[in-house]
């Protein structure tokens, strides 16, 4: 078949394609997200609604009545029909459109466990049904934006009514005892978590992940269970992710919560593996140093002004364990495990590939090292801000101490080099006209705002660009989430941490997560 000269989107609008590739600049110049050349996308369409022709009714033989009960018998067959038809299309659209961006490697079908299978929908449980519809019409709704003639007022209302169905199927389950810590309810309130934090309708994500986490401590904790519930191990991945994220952009830490996150400590390697299993590709080391990060938060936030002070170089030895991480180490076992086919490999490629099988070989030619900077600079800056930025006025006083003198004299300048240094790899990630990598900087994006300074136009017109962008092509409400919160913080006059007694958890008026 001869090669498509123009995009889907360009082909549909009806508009000249400049026929760029891998995606349109056209569509990029006008906010569209570019579907490309290949197969014809996915078009979501109403219940009932299709191209083909429909089959008549037979009429009853003549002489005969029709019994009072058979008009509901029929409207009852068409609800029915209606039903199925718009859940195998919202799974569809699910694991074409959102599926892929699951995991760091777009891989979908097989290669991404979160893909589902025609057998695997006709036995979801009634609520997940309900929310995997209001997740999918929630993503187009995203992906439209404002665009002229999108019908999202429609999709929403459809929404709420599957969002609102889901709600009180998930309160039914709950109110069963002998239900409320089964495999169906812990997918059904995951499930529930995901839609809460895509569509951001509610503030209260933290209801619904600590309603996991009571489910997961009911069956022994999320170690016992990762390791005793294998099929469930990409779920409960992004439960641990959502809660440690969700942590570093809270106005405060509790100590149970810092400490079910260091608990995971020893469990990275089998449920996290290298970080390309999911949408937040931090280096392991550096998702340990964000866990350490926290607890230290924790005992922070209960410590008198001495005890702070004492604590101090843990927080300095964490930091220079930080930026001293390899970034060109991580890259090169990512590279290194793209290579493989999955047969007659070493034991180091099976470790970096992690779960999902072999890497898609498109992969290997990303800059991954890149991708390891930015994170890395984010995690020194979360270090340096939450753990040192009101500590840094009394840092002098440990000068005297050969072993971090040179990190106490340099932790302001670092804080400025680390930030310079985020929104650089950050600009050339978002210029890549692969796009992939650019998915994949949500939480490292919304700390460069935190610590941007306001009078920065430039910087702050990026990061806003990027944000929106983010949201229309992920279809989550997320990253606008992080743009109102950012614009506020930009209201200010200077950069937070130059103003007297301002501190890290005084930013957060509650806890936000830029994770999914």
């Amino acid at each position: 078949m001869a090669e498509r000269k123009q995009c889907w989107e360009c082909f549909r609008r009806r508009v000249v394609c400049d026929a760029s590739r891998p995606l349109c600049k056209k569509c990029c110049a006008r906010g569209v997200s570019c579907p490309g050349y290949g197969q014809k996308p996915l078009r979501w369409i109403a219940p009932g609604q299709t191209s083909s022709k429909q089959r008549g009714v037979r009429n009853p033989p003549t002489g005969t009545r029709a019994s009072a009960c058979e008009p509901t018998a029929v409207a009852r067959s068409v609800d029915v029909c209606r039903e199925v038809t718009e859940l195998f299309q919202a799974a569809e659209y699910y694991n074409a459109l959102m599926c892929p961006n699951k995991m760091a490697t777009g891989a979908a079908c097989a290669k991404n466990p979160f893909y589902m299978s025609a057998a695997a929908v006709q036995g979801l449980p009634l609520p997940v049904v309900k929310l995997l519809t209001a997740g999918a019409l929630g993503h187009r709704i995203l992906q439209n934006g404002d665009r002229p003639g999108s019908d999202s007022a429609v999709l929403a209302t459809r929404l709420q009514t599957h969002r609102g169905a889901a709600l009180r199927l998930v309160a039914e389950t709950l109110a069963e005892p002998a239900a409320q810590t089964s495999n169906v309810t812990l997918l059904c309130v995951y499930v529930l978590l995901i839609t809460e934090i895509q569509q951001s309708i509610s503030p209260d994500w933290r209801h619904h992940l600590d309603g996991v986490g009571a489910i997961i401590q009911a069956r022994g904790g999320l170690p016992s269970l990762a390791m005793s519930l294998p099929p469930f191990r990409h779920i409960l991945r992004y439960v641990a992710l959502i809660d440690i994220v969700g942590t570093t952009t809270a106005p405060g830490v509790e100590e149970d919560r810092a400490r079910r996150q260091l608990e995971l400590l020893p469990l990275l390697p089998a449920l996290y593996g290298n970080g390309l299993d999911s949408c937040f590709p931090c280096p392991p080391d550096l998702l340990r140093d964000i866990i350490l990060v926290n607890y230290l938060r924790s005992r922070l936030d209960g410590a008198t002004t001495g005890h702070s002070t004492d604590r101090l170089p843990t927080a300095l030895e964490l930091l220079q364990r930080i930026t001293q991480f390899s970034s060109q180490n991580w890259a090169a076992e990512i590279k290194m495990a793209t290579r493989h086919d999955g047969s007659g490999d070493t034991g180091t490629a099976r470790t970096a590939r992690g779960a999902s099988g072999a890497l898609p070989s498109r992969t290997s030619s990303w800059d991954w090292q890149r991708l390891a900077f930015i994170y890395q600079a984010a995690v020194a800056l979360y270090c340096i801000s939450s753990l040192l930025g009101s500590e840094v006025a009394r840092i002098s006083e440990l000068q005297s101490r050969p072993s971090y003198h040179e990190t106490c004299i340099g932790v302001s300048q670092m804080r400025d080099a680390q930030c310079s240094a985020l929104l650089r790899h950050l600009q050339v990630v978002a210029a890549d006209t692969k796009a992939h990598m650019r998915k994949l900087v949500l939480w490292p994006m919304v700390l460069a705002g935190i610590e941007a300074d306001p009078v920065d136009e430039a910087s702050t017109r990026f990061i806003e660009h990027e944000l929106v962008w983010l949201s229309s092509t992920l279809g989550t409400a997320s990253p606008l989430v992080g743009r109102r919160f950012l614009q506020g913080l930009w209201r200010r006059a200077a950069r937070w941490h130059d103003e007297q007694g301002q501190t890290w958890n005084g930013l957060f008026d509650r806890p936000y997560v830029f994770v999914v």
